[in-house]
């Protein structure tokens, strides 16, 4: 959580797809947050261990991978790294049926999946996890 007044949220995005993540970070950035890039997990291991201050999101596109190896990857992120399960994490989904458009789901405590209608969604549900009061 941050003070509007003194600090810029970081997000530390997990996004394999060079297409995809250009224009995210594009439009993070726009939106003001600080945006950290890592194209794996390995290397997003290395943005936390190294980061003297730890991102506010965690924030995960979906890809080719099953939901449930994603949490029990995260959930070991959480138990190896400094990462705090405090720090909201946040998934993308890749794929979805239509009536679960424009939705969200708390999975597992401070962990959330996104079925995108728009990017605005997105925008709006960092907004709340970076500002929560």
């Amino acid at each position: 959580m941050r003070d509007r007044q003194k600090q810029v949220p970081t997000v530390l995005l997990l996004e394999e797809d060079d297409e995809t993540r250009r224009p995210l970070v594009t439009n993070l950035r726009s939106k003001g947050y600080r945006v950290l890039v890592a194209v794996d997990m390995e290397n997003a291991l290395v943005w936390i261990e190294n980061l003297a201050e730890k991102p506010d999101v965690f924030l995960i596109n979906q890809v080719n991978t099953s939901l449930e190896e994603y949490l029990k990857t995260i959930r070991s992120l959480y138990q190896q790294t400094t990462l705090s399960t405090d720090t909201p994490t946040v998934i993308l989904a890749e794929r979805y049926p239509d009536y679960l458009e424009g939705s969200e789901k708390i999975i597992d405590g401070n962990i959330f999946i996104v079925f995108l209608e728009n990017v605005e969604q997105l925008f709006n549900l960092l907004y709340c996890l970076c500002f929560k009061q």
